[in-house]
C-alpha cells in the first residue's frame, strides 16, 4: 500500500509539474502572438525602416535564447542580459522616433510592454 500511494504522489507532483511548463509555454505564446500582431496594426509600413535594426536585434537574441532553452534544458544558466540590453535599445527608439513619426504611436508602446513581458516570462 505504501509503494501505491508513493506512486499516486510522485504522479500528482509530476502532472503539477508539467501543468506550469504547459501554463508558462501558453503565455509565451500568447506574447508571440500580440508582438506579431504588431503588423497588422500598423497601416504605414516605412516606419519598420527606421527600427529594422532593433527589430532584427531582437529577432536574434529571442532566437539565441528559446535555442538554449531547447538545447541545453537548463544545464548552463541562460543569459538574458543581450536580450534587455536589445529590447531597452528599442523602447529608446520608440520613445525618441517612433512616438514622434507613427501614425499610431501607442501600437510601438504596446509592442515595447509585450516584450518586456516576454523577457520577464522567460526569466522566470
Amino acid at each position: 500500500m505504501h509503494s501505491l500511494h508513493a506512486l499516486y504522489a510522485n504522479r500528482h507532483t509530476t502532472k503539477t509539474k508539467y501543468a506550469e511548463i504547459f501554463t508558462k509555454y501558453e503565455s509565451l505564446y500568447a506574447l508571440f502572438l500580440n508582438i506579431a500582431e504588431v503588423r497588422d496594426r500598423i497601416t504605414d509600413y516605412t516606419i519598420f525602416s527606421l527600427c529594422e535594426a532593433e527589430l532584427a536585434e531582437i529577432k536574434r537574441e529571442i532566437h539565441h535564447v528559446l535555442s538554449v532553452m531547447i538545447t541545453h534544458a537548463s544545464m548552463q544558466p541562460i543569459q538574458y542580459s543581450a536580450l534587455a540590453s536589445s529590447i531597452e535599445r528599442f523602447d529608446e527608439m520608440n520613445q525618441n522616433i517612433l512616438q514622434v513619426t507613427a501614425s499610431d504611436p501607442n501600437v510601438f508602446s504596446i509592442m515595447v510592454n509585450s516584450l518586456y513581458r516576454l523577457k520577464d516570462e522567460l526569466t522566470c
